[in-house]
């Protein structure tokens, strides 16, 4: 993820509307949007104070991963999960990557890629994607 440094260098250009340059997390979210790891709800909104869902991590991770040029290729057919049909357009590459990896896992053949993750589930695929990026 970004060092302070690299957030103090980077971006003095906020992409997003509704982050303020005073805000806790203006620097964080100008330095992951200037280089595509997070995207808004449309151009200009990023929505700081909504929780995030499932596909969206996925998505986060995925970007992150593709930055920092590590090989996702990898894609599950998700064929095995019930609800793979309900991933949004813009997860679905993450989620197949994501689901190959062993980062996201369902429960009982369904992904919920639209249900808010829990804090237990964000730590569990967190310690996931740093086991599979530090290899």
């Amino acid at each position: 993820m970004a060092t302070e440094e690299q957030t103090r260098s980077c971006c003095h250009k906020y992409i997003f509307s509704d982050v303020s340059e005073d805000r806790y997390c203006a620097k964080a979210v100008a330095w992951a949007g200037t280089n595509g790891i997070v995207l808004g709800y449309d151009t200009d909104t990023y929505h700081p104070g909504n929780s995030i869902t499932r596909g969206q991590l996925a998505a986060i991770l995925y970007r992150y991963a593709k930055y920092k040029g590590y090989d996702v290729t990898k894609a599950n057919d998700l064929s095995a999960f019930t609800n793979y049909a309900d991933i949004s357009a813009y997860a679905l590459p993450a989620v197949k990557w994501g689901v190959e990896e062993g980062i996201i896992s369902g429960t009982n053949a369904v992904l919920s890629p639209n249900e808010k993750a829990t804090r237990a589930q964000v730590a569990v695929i967190l310690m996931r994607f740093v086991g599979i990026v530090d290899g």
